[in-house]
């Protein structure tokens, strides 16, 4: 029974965590008598495996208030625990960044973080109207028929082809 309960409360948490873990009774989990690391673990672990391009955001946005809160006094373990949690939930919003930058969560995370998630992510992206307008040369694609290793034999000479 009580494993039953307990983890219906870890569903719960992890569920909403968002609101839960700006509580004061969350953050006593971390603190004294009440630093629970089997709990904390099941919660973090329960998180990152909920987690959706739909409300990832305000997650991140959540675990990095926790990691650098100044009110908290994280001992060793717990921030090595927040640490890991903060890095599991920016992992998540860096490989689904392309959808996540269309969903509405997007907005509530500060700027500096945007440009983070945006500078360690594989793409590249570029604000609407910052792009400069010079026209840019198109990259040119190998021809394998025309000089038979599969290099770039360059453009071709109008003049070259009709001979």
């Amino acid at each position: 029974m009580t494993a039953q309960v307990e983890l219906a409360a870890v569903s719960f948490v992890s569920r909403s965590f968002k609101q839960v873990s700006t509580s004061a009774q969350f953050r006593t989990l971390f603190e004294g008598i009440g630093w629970s690391p089997d709990l904390v673990r099941k919660i973090f672990d329960g998180v990152v495996s909920s987690l959706s391009v739909d409300y990832c955001c305000s997650t991140l946005l959540a675990a990095w208030r926790i990691k650098t809160s100044e009110s908290l006094a994280l001992n060793e373990d717990a921030l090595a625990m927040v640490d890991d949690f903060y890095s599991c939930c920016k992992g998540y919003v860096i490989r689904q960044l392309v959808k996540v930058r269309d969903s509405s969560d997007w907005r509530y995370l500060p700027k500096p973080i945007q440009d983070e998630l945006q500078e360690s992510s594989a793409f590249s992206f570029v604000e609407i109207g910052t792009a400069d307008k010079k026209r840019v040369p198109r990259p040119l694609l190998p021809r394998n028929s025309a000089n038979g290793k599969g290099k770039n034999p360059g453009p071709i000479n109008r003049e070259q082809k009709k001979n």
